[in-house]
């Protein structure tokens, strides 16, 4: 086995970064404590969640990491919601269903679940461009006070944590 020994490494061509393959280029970290609420079944954006994100190759992957604070409420049984990860606006599906998060009670019981959730999603780099990410969240069902919330009362945080990874 042999060893190698540097002090410094420097880009043969200038602008053009060092590149090794699989290893992080960049990490973006992102918290923020602001409250949404949101009673709508379409998705709504998350205050305080956006943030810009500039890729240093074409060539990376960006993975991105979403953890949340967030509740559903509803004051008869059922409460389901979401959030999603969107870039440049457009919602980039990690795995999961539709309505994830939530819980089932019989009768006529008021559910209010707080959880922290998280959610990965891998996307191309494709340029060097700045790029706007940002969670949106939705409810499945806005009757009987039904509402999706993060961050309640700016009483919690979330976090989104961005890596290029060299290809």
């Amino acid at each position: 086995m042999s060893t190698l020994f540097v002090d410094a490494i420097n880009e043969k061509t200038s602008g053009n970064g060092i590149q090794i393959p699989g290893h992080v280029v960049q990490v973006a970290h992102h918290q923020w404590s602001t409250a949404t609420i949101s009673t709508s079944t379409s998705l709504a954006d998350v205050s305080g969640s956006s943030f810009s994100f500039t890729p240093k190759q074409a060539s990376s992957k960006i993975w991105i990491m979403a953890d949340v604070s967030i509740t559903n409420t509803r004051t008869s049984s059922n409460t389901f919601g979401t959030f999603e990860i969107n870039v440049d606006g457009s919602v980039v599906k990690g795995a999961g269903d539709a309505f994830e998060l939530g819980a089932t009670f019989g009768g006529s019981t008021s559910a209010n679940i707080y959880q922290r959730a998280a959610k990965t999603v891998f996307i191309d780099a494709t340029n060097t461009n700045a790029k706007t990410i940002k969670l949106q969240i939705i409810t499945d069902d806005n009757s009987s006070s039904g509402q999706i919330r993060v961050n309640v009362n700016s009483q919690f945080y979330s976090n989104i944590t961005v890596m290029e990874v060299a290809q």
